[in-house]
């Protein structure tokens, strides 16, 4: 065999044998194995995202109005949070209930279909005001009311005082709501903030009718009345 033809073969071989290599190296590191079957999750309007986690603690998620997106695990106080580089996406699971993040904002919320019922549990909400026969009534200025939903509990800040109480709500009937036991500390504050107070809980403990979407929720009280909601947040 002359030399130039045996250094080609030699080369020729150690080029395949780096191609093997790279591939050995891609099947082991980059192809990471899938821990279990996909898991669907279903959000209160029907739309559904899909979830396949990896054995190195990643997730790859695919939804209604995104393509498949790669997240790494990254700190959590509670729960498994998966996020990108920059974590302008984020995705949030606790127990069989999984939230996402784009750029701070929720985008969707949902459950295990065959697990959960309620898709409110977890998340809390800011009253922006009334509608009565029409008219949208504004909240008072500087005052705050926040609304938190438990599973069948609720809790939260009416500006002045502190209210707790249940609520019975099921997604197999996703127009009906039930707030009951409902209680609160006795200050007193300003008379424009109690008389807002005051409208407030005794509204909800008479409301029957819920219509929320990602960032607004609505309680219907009474034939043309209702408290109006903006997202604010999930219990963490």
């Amino acid at each position: 065999m002359t030399r130039p033809l045996k250094t080609l073969l030699i080369a020729v071989f150690s080029c395949a044998l780096l191609i093997a290599i790279a591939g050995i190296i891609k099947s082991n590191f980059l192809d990471t194995p899938y821990d279990g079957e996909p898991i669907s999750y279903v959000s209160v309007n029907g739309e559904s995202i899909t979830a396949h986690f990896k054995t190195d603690n990643s997730v790859e998620i695919s939804g209604y109005d995104f393509e498949t997106v790669s997240l790494n695990s990254s700190p959590s106080a509670s729960g498994a949070r998966f996020s990108n580089q920059d974590g302008s996406f984020v995705f949030w699971a606790k127990s069989d209930d999984v939230v996402i993040l784009k750029g701070g904002t929720v985008t969707f919320r949902g459950s295990q279909e065959s697990v959960s019922q309620n898709a409110l549990a977890g998340s809390i909400w800011k009253y922006t005001g009334s509608v009565i026969n029409g008219e949208q009534q504004p909240a008072t200025n500087g005052t705050l009311i926040i609304l938190n939903f438990n599973d069948n509990r609720l809790f939260g800040e009416a500006s002045c005082n502190s209210f707790f109480g249940s609520y019975q709500y099921s997604q197999e009937t996703p127009g009906q709501i039930a707030f009951s036991d409902l209680g609160s500390n006795m200050a007193l504050c300003e008379e424009a903030v109690m008389a807002q107070e005051d409208h407030f809980l005794n509204s909800l403990s008479r409301a029957t009718s819920i219509s929320f979407s990602e960032n607004n929720l609505s309680l219907q009280y009474d034939t043309g009345k209702s408290l109006q909601f903006k997202l604010f947040g999930a219990q963490q």
